[in-house]
């Protein structure tokens, strides 16, 4: 039996800029960019606790794109996806890397607790 690759991104951090969304030239399917802030703790070689921030692209097509315009900046959120590398550019051989959105929640302001009222679900 041979086992198949696992490609799942389980992120959750603070939605940076309002969501972004256009159609695809084409066949005007609709999609939506935003930007994701994911703080990484951990504790250093002396022992402090450091922080780096990380700044994630995320992307979602057609019918999830609708539940992410109610979305603003600020809001926290958990996402599960797929990571994506993709082309940006034939001529320089540029790759973006971003996380293909599956499902997203909506955290409520209090203690980080997903809130049932505003889940965003695409189970």
């Amino acid at each position: 039996m041979q086992l198949s690759d696992m490609n799942t991104i389980v992120l959750s951090g603070t939605l940076q800029g309002p969501p972004q969304v256009h159609t695809l030239p084409g066949d005007n399917a609709p999609v939506c960019h935003m930007k994701l802030l994911s703080v990484r703790r951990f504790l250093n070689a002396s022992c402090e606790l450091e922080e780096r921030p990380n700044l994630i692209n995320l992307v979602l097509y057609k019918d999830k794109t609708q539940l992410a315009a109610s979305l603003t900046t600020g809001d926290r959120i958990v996402v599960e996806g797929e990571l994506t590398i993709r082309s940006t550019s034939r001529t320089t051989n540029s790759t973006t890397t971003e996380v293909t959105v599956q499902n997203l929640y909506q955290l409520s302001p209090q203690a980080g607790t997903i809130a049932t009222n505003e889940v965003l679900n695409w189970g």
